[in-house]
């Protein structure tokens, strides 16, 4: 029997360490958090600290968040969510 491998449902280690590595190169600064719903998620803070975005990811579909928590981006692959955080 073929055993699938479904991706995580909430951020994981690994995906916080590309996203705050590929952000930071961006010009982001980037703060884990745990947000209203309990799960892990990243904010995004620019250089004056304030709240640009938010990045979260539930049930394996990543969601790039702008300020007002409107999604700009959806999808279930990382390197999506690592193209929007390109300088």
């Amino acid at each position: 029997m073929a055993v699938l491998a479904f991706p995580a449902r909430h951020l994981t280690r690994d995906d916080q360490s590309a996203i705050i590595a590929k952000a930071g190169r961006g010009g982001y600064c980037c703060q884990p958090t745990i947000g209203d719903d309990g799960c892990p998620s990243i904010v995004l803070l620019d250089d004056r600290r304030r709240v640009r975005g938010y990045i979260t990811k539930e049930h394996g579909v990543y969601a790039v968040m702008n300020a007002r928590r409107i999604a700009v981006v959806e999808s279930r692959r990382l390197d999506d969510v690592l193209s929007v955080l390109s300088p």
